[in-house]
């Protein structure tokens, strides 16, 4: 049975460029780039599951 603690290892080929962006960013922040990376993809994940339950707007003939 999996639990909120269990963890998976991945790798994540990013160029250069974006990995400075992002220590950069975790420095600034005060966080590790782990922690960086994790709130980020929850704000992605959050962002994408809200404009799912938002409907798209209806073309209106005015």
């Amino acid at each position: 049975m999996k639990n909120s603690n269990d963890k998976v290892q991945t790798g994540l080929r990013i160029p250069v460029e974006r990995y400075e962006e992002l220590l950069a960013l975790a420095d600034t922040v005060g966080v590790s780039i782990n922690s960086l990376m994790l709130m980020l993809i929850d704000l992605g994940l959050s962002a994408r599951n809200n404009a799912a339950l938002i409907p798209p707007e209806r073309k209106s003939g005015r």
